[in-house]
């Protein structure tokens, strides 16, 4: 298997998927009425498991996603007009997202002062 040769190891990936589900999770809670709706969702750790193997070419945010890794979540109770989206769920998971890409900002942003710290001397 091969790693990213990136200085932030999977935190730079982790921050540019979690961005996508993040924006994936507000269009489920931005849908919540629309009759028909279906919600989805990012398999987060299939894709960071994809992105990682890719190695050093890493991942753009111009990158498409994958049909095989956004998928329709599996809802709990159907609406009567067929709408999948349940709010609650749509916004813990917002929520995890939100802490998964905090922690790998703090990460990346910790390297950097770190870095700086050494080319300085200090």
């Amino acid at each position: 298997m091969q790693v990213s040769n990136s200085i932030f190891g999977i935190h730079e990936q982790a921050l540019l998927l979690s961005g996508k589900r993040a924006s994936l999770l507000a269009n489920n809670i931005a849908n919540a009425d629309t009759p028909g709706y279906l919600a989805k969702d990012l398999d987060f750790r299939a894709m960071l498991k994809a992105q990682t193997l890719k190695g050093a070419e890493g991942f753009s945010s111009a990158d498409a996603q994958p049909m095989d890794i956004v998928k329709y979540r599996i809802p709990n109770q159907v609406a009567a007009d067929g709408n999948t989206v349940d709010v609650n769920i749509e916004k813990a998971e917002f929520a995890n997202n939100t802490m998964r890409w905090l922690a790998s900002y703090t990460f990346i942003n910790q390297s950097v002062k770190s870095i700086r710290s050494a080319l300085r001397g200090d």
